[in-house]
């Protein structure tokens, strides 16, 4: 049957007598528990945006479930901390809807899952320091006791212009 097999990649339908379908294979070197891991994660992810006000619903997935933890990440830091806020509801949820006696959530932040390959914003050039600022962060490091903040003072000087 043209169109099926390896002759072209890209066909649609189901593969020609005698041929191994793509996707059969894919399925034979993923690992069972990992698939099933996965669905857990899934489950436990959509019942959680249930719980949570629908602002924060779409920023939340769950990451792991160990021992008496749950993982959750989302995609910034603002999300965290009130997703870190409500840790106790997020606890009696789990209890309550899937038998889960977990004790802590952890809350991490990662990139945003629906980005696609957005470049990162340029970052604007700092604009040099002016000479005078230089010389006051000289001034002040003389002045100071601490060595260490003193040198700090110092390195930062010297990254002033030279007019």
């Amino acid at each position: 049957m043209p169109g099926h097999g390896r002759e072209n990649p890209h066909c649609v339908g189901p593969p020609a007598k005698g041929t191994i379908d793509p996707m059969q294979r894919i399925r034979q070197l993923i690992n069972p528990r990992l698939v099933s891991k996965a669905g857990i994660h899934e489950s436990l992810t959509a019942s959680l945006r249930h719980l949570l006000p629908p602002n924060m619903a779409a920023h939340c997935w769950v990451a792991g479930v160990e021992e008496e933890q749950i993982r959750l990440v989302t995609d910034s830091g603002a999300w965290a901390t009130q997703i870190r806020f409500l840790q106790r509801e997020i606890l009696k949820h789990l209890k309550s809807h899937h038998g889960l006696t977990v004790r802590r959530v952890r809350v991490s932040v990662a990139g945003n899952r629906n980005a696609t390959n957005q470049e990162t914003p340029a970052r604007r050039p700092l604009r040099p320091m002016p000479a005078q600022v230089g010389e006051l962060l000289r001034q002040t490091a003389r002045s100071v006791e601490d060595n260490e903040l003193s040198l700090a003072l110092e390195r930062l000087a010297r990254k002033a212009r030279k007019d």
